[in-house]
């Protein structure tokens, strides 16, 4: 699954998609609300819409309600609207829980080191309480080629990094160059869905990273410097242990890096040497 289109400018008209609150993956008994109006938000008067004839929970007391054994009142809220980006959400979207395999068989660009970017957001279970920004955690992800990842009680955006599929595979299902007015163009996700031969044998899963650096100049006196409009900053990230690079640009000052994460068993720490110049 590769090269799909999203363009994220409205929201699924499915309503599992759009307000879920599945019961937890994790440990059961607890219902967890996820779904797309975290990416999309709340906008205002959009409950007051839900209300008059277009509601997929139930009216208490004149307010929205969600879920099934537990009821959530839904608010007019940004959520994480305002960070989220569509261009980590084009092949896939899933707002229950997902397992993703090891990919290393794609072709990608040259120095890519990750099968996947994305983004995912959720929230604890609030029993009995408003669905508010209170507990709420998003973060942009990158799952390395060659490793697995989970996503329990979230929602989870994924851009497939391949830019071609020639290393001669038979593959029973590509899915590739479609296109969504939402997010996922190539596989939107409420249920569960499988394909091909899915790995039975515990897998260890890591936790990918964001390291976010500012560069200044400045001069021998400390102060600041302008940088030309026409001046590119390369920065590269080497792991000490596997010298393996990250390589990030800026023209503002503003860069970062998405790294693998860590072993769920382990030391969780990570030696890495900081370079860079100006073109």
């Amino acid at each position: 699954m590769f090269k799909n289109t999203a363009s994220g400018t409205s929201y699924p008209l499915n309503t599992v998609l759009r307000f879920n609150v599945p019961a937890s993956v994790v440990s059961s008994g607890k219902n967890v609300p996820s779904g797309d109006f975290f990416l999309t938000g709340m906008g205002e008067g959009e409950i007051d819409k839900l209300l008059n004839g277009e509601n997929p929970g139930n009216v208490v007391d004149g307010k929205l309600t969600y879920g099934w054994s537990t009821k959530y009142t839904l608010e007019n809220k940004d959520y994480v609207s305002k960070s989220f980006k569509v261009d980590l959400a084009q092949d896939y979207y899933c707002t229950l829980a997902s397992y993703v395999s090891a990919d290393n068989t794609l072709v990608r660009g040259d120095g890519e080191t990750l099968a996947w970017r994305g983004f995912e957001v959720g929230m604890p279970p609030v029993n009995g309480c408003s669905v508010s920004d209170t507990g709420l955690w998003s973060r942009e992800i990158g799952i390395p080629v060659g490793q697995s990842y989970e996503s329990h009680d979230a929602t989870l955006c994924l851009t497939n990094t391949a830019t071609a599929d020639n290393v001669n595979i038979a593959r029973s299902v590509i899915i590739t160059g479609n296109k969504s007015g939402t997010h996922g163009g190539g596989i939107a996700c409420n249920g569960a869905i499988k394909f091909g031969k899915f790995d039975t044998e515990e897998k260890t899963t890591v936790n990918p990273y964001t390291v976010s650096l500012t560069k200044k100049i400045v001069n021998s006196l400390g102060d600041l410097l302008d940088i030309g409009s026409d001046d590119v900053f390369r920065f590269e990230l080497t792991d000490k242990e596997t010298n393996e690079t990250y390589e990030g640009y800026t023209e503002n000052g503003d860069l970062k890096f998405i790294l693998p994460g860590f072993s769920t068993e382990g030391p969780k720490e990570k030696n890495l040497l900081f370079e860079g110049d100006i073109n």
